[in-house]
């Protein structure tokens, strides 16, 4: 009788060790998301970026500039600031350039 009684503590020591190591990546794989989640939260700290239009629109250069901001997520709200406006107009060639620049971040 002591083979048999030797076998189950084996099998329970096998079955709760088991149980623990399930129980172990069930822990892991829940901590996961939620540090992922706060990694692309962390806002982008702010940068200049320029945008510029050959038809002297400030709507087209303000696009342009704003199109450069990298957007980490779909919902993501780009918040801008406009630093400086600047153009040339005339010229042999017509030139009607609008170039901006702006201070931007991701929220």
């Amino acid at each position: 009788m002591e083979p048999q009684g030797n076998r189950r503590s084996f099998l329970r020591l096998t079955g709760l060790t088991g149980i623990g190591a399930l129980l172990m990546m069930f822990r892991n794989a829940r901590q996961l998301p939620a540090q992922w989640s706060q990694a692309e939260v962390a806002p982008i700290k702010p940068r200049r970026y320029a945008g510029t239009s050959r038809q002297g629109d400030l709507k087209e250069a303000i696009g342009a500039a704003v199109r450069q901001v990298p957007v980490p997520c779909c919902d993501r709200i780009v918040e801008w600031t406009l630093q400086e406006v600047k153009g040339q107009v005339g010229g042999i060639d017509g030139r009607n350039l609008l170039t901006v620049i702006i201070e931007a971040h991701v929220q």
